[in-house]
């Protein structure tokens, strides 16, 4: 993943080898196709967020990913194979090449619709 272990400015950010995420309740777990950066990432990671947006370290930069559903909270109504974007989940980052969606913000990526173009419609810093 591309992320940081501590906060700070842009020397903190690095290339991490972590283990996996895993799925958990109200969350899709995706394999990421693509993923935005915008301004609330230099926030989180400078440390500006603190009391809004929880930081479990390391943590992946990026807000927002579109990719494969690998697993998903039944109640989701997404399966395996399903092509989605979202917002990461709560203590999550999106450049990861897996990445745990909020269930409640992620959407089908509508037929005809392809390449990055959707994470663009998510997050506006």
């Amino acid at each position: 993943m591309y992320g940081f272990t501590q906060y700070g400015g842009p020397e903190v950010q690095e290339f991490l080898d972590v283990p996996d995420v895993k799925s958990r309740e109200k969350s899709v777990l995706i394999k990421t196709k693509a993923a935005g950066i915008n301004p609330a990432d230099i926030k989180v990671r400078s440390g500006k967020r603190t009391g809004s947006i929880p930081v479990n370290f390391p943590m992946a930069m990026g807000r927002e990913a579109a990719g494969l559903v690998i697993a998903a909270d039944p109640a989701s109504g997404l399966a395996p194979g399903d092509k989605v974007f979202g917002s990461t989940a709560t203590g999550t980052g999106a450049l990861a090449e897996k990445v745990l969606l909020n269930a409640a913000q992620t959407a089908k990526i509508p037929d005809g619709v392809s390449g990055p173009d959707p994470r663009k419609v998510d997050t506006v810093g």
